[in-house]
């Protein structure tokens, strides 16, 4: 084979490289597919506009849905989206750990839900245990109620006990989920409240 022959022939293998290349890489455009509910839009309506934050602080501290861990192997739990519920045919006992500044002042607990459920509440509960011993203090508890089609919050700001001691408590969130409501009771998140007993100092400028 001389020269310009075997020349001619790589032309032509590299061309047919490029080609095969671009046909395997080229694809028709498609249209994403339309996602249907999601957290905030059980109907697979558009999504309502946020609503403004609840008051409370100054500090926060916020636990998501999924933080929460079952209390044993044979607790039923699921999510709907990023949503906590009860699938199973029993009672649920979920928890999940609080880790608040040391000293601070607990002012709040706040849940926010979803309850259409006409069959039965969700109760959560701010608890302490005792470092050494079997001691337990329940601080705070707020439950779901009514039979609402929508997001809603419930709140508690009687604490007993407010004032976040390290030393000698460790700090939890325990949700119950009752039985026979599937999806349509849901936690979404919990929210704990705190403050400080003495004031920040001031900045002052120096002269």
């Amino acid at each position: 084979m001389n020269h310009h022959l075997r020349l001619m022939l790589g032309v032509l293998v590299g061309v047919g490289a490029l080609a095969a290349a671009l046909a395997l890489s080229w694809r028709p455009a498609t249209a994403l597919p339309t996602a249907t509910g999601g957290p905030r839009d059980r109907a697979g309506e558009a999504a309502p506009v946020p609503e403004a934050p609840l008051p409370g602080g100054p500090g926060f501290y916020s636990l998501h849905a999924a933080a929460f861990r079952p209390y044993a192997s044979t607790t039923s739990w699921a999510f709907f989206d990023d949503e906590l519920y009860n699938p199973g045919g029993t009672d649920s006992d979920l928890q999940a750990e609080v880790s608040l500044p040391n000293g601070a002042t607990i002012n709040k607990l706040v849940v926010y839900y979803w309850d259409d459920c006409g069959s039965g509440d969700m109760t959560v509960r701010l608890e302490r245990s005792a470092a050494s011993g079997d001691a337990k203090h329940p601080l705070a508890q707020a439950s779901t109620s009514g039979t609402v089609s929508g997001y809603r919050y419930a709140e508690d700001s009687i604490i007993d006990w407010p004032v976040v001691d390290l030393q000698s408590y460790a700090y939890r969130v325990i949700v119950l989920i009752p039985q026979g409501c599937g999806d349509h009771l849901t936690l979404e998140s919990v929210r704990i409240d705190y403050g400080y007993g003495v004031s920040l100092p001031i900045a002052v400028r120096g002269q």
